[in-house]
């Protein structure tokens, strides 16, 4: 059920340290559409994809301030008011716990991204409990415990668990938005169209951010799908399907797409939208109960005869 942008995992933050992933940087992808399955993207608040190497430069930047800003202070006080060394001393704890969590957790969406959800289960389930991580960690960890739920069609636990992450994540935080998105989709999951309606009306316009606004699109055609019709003209259809095709994973965007071009009287574009997305099929492809039992009913047609 993972939208190829709203999956857990996908975006990070822009405003805080801890961002290097425990794995090579081949893991990250400069662009949504060059990603590949496996690799994760930056994302500021807003949804804006960041490229790897400046992300990495804005983070050592403000981990580099940060740590010179307790140096001094720890210096005058060492000079000056010994006594307060003590709170200079739960600062540096909690920032290490911070960093620590931060870390943990991207581990965990990579993790999620290579199938391994048990692992990512025993490492998230911790941070989720903890009280002295910052509550926008333990948020975020509710957050991949709940698409750990999804992965496994728990979508009753998906829900509960998304419903307690999303009060603890920080706004300034792109999974703050990202998680709305999985909340609907999730409700659309369960069956729940007419509350998943409701809660994509209350976002309003489309974000402006690339990271979002695929969200937005994809959880806007699962919404239709489910309830079996959409409003979407030609021009909005073109333009979703331009840019599902840029992207290298995208199935799931280019099936619904597929499906919104039957609901429109357009059977070639239907069939070509569902080559494409076999095209992107990998091992590690997950998508919704509903669209796999309309997919069952509707196979790509076969590649054309070179000859």
């Amino acid at each position: 059920m993972a939208s190829s942008a709203a999956g857990g995992g996908d975006g990070d933050d822009d405003d805080g340290p801890g961002r290097a992933l425990a794995r090579p940087r081949a893991m990250i992808a400069d662009s949504l559409d060059r990603a590949e399955p496996g690799q994760l993207v930056y994302a500021g608040r807003d949804g804006t994809i960041i490229p790897a190497a400046r992300a990495r430069r804005r983070s050592a930047a403000v981990v580099g301030l940060a740590g010179a800003s307790f140096a001094l202070g720890v210096g005058v006080s060492i000079a000056y008011v010994p006594v307060m060394l003590i709170p200079y001393a739960l600062i540096g704890a909690r920032a290490g716990a911070t960093f620590r969590a931060a870390r943990a957790l991207n581990r965990v969406a990579v993790l999620m991204q290579d199938d391994q959800i048990a692992e990512a289960r025993r490492i998230a389930e911790p941070i989720a409990t903890r009280w002295w991580v910052p509550r926008m960690w333990r948020g975020l960890a509710l957050y991949r415990l709940a698409w750990c739920a999804v992965y496994e069609r728990d979508f009753e636990r998906a829900l509960a668990l998304i419903r307690q992450a999303r009060p603890r994540l920080s706004p300034r935080m792109v999974h703050a938005h990202v998680a709305r998105y999985g909340e609907i989709q999730v409700l659309v999951s369960l069956g729940r169209t007419d509350e998943a309606r409701a809660l994509l009306a209350e976002i309003g316009a489309i974000p402006d951010g690339e990271l979002l606004r695929v969200a937005h699109w994809e959880t806007e055609l699962y919404v239709a799908f489910a309830a079996g019709r959409h409003d979407l003209d030609d021009d909005a259809l073109h333009a979703r399907v331009r840019k599902a095709l840029a992207m290298n994973r995208s199935r799931l965007f280019l099936i619904l797409l597929a499906w919104a071009h039957e609901a429109s009287g357009d059977l070639d574009q239907m069939g070509f939208l569902l080559t494409q997305a076999e095209e992107r099929r990998t091992p590690r492809d997950r998508i919704p109960p509903l669209v796999e039992t309309w997919l069952a009913a509707h196979p790509a047609p076969p590649p054309p005869d070179d000859d």
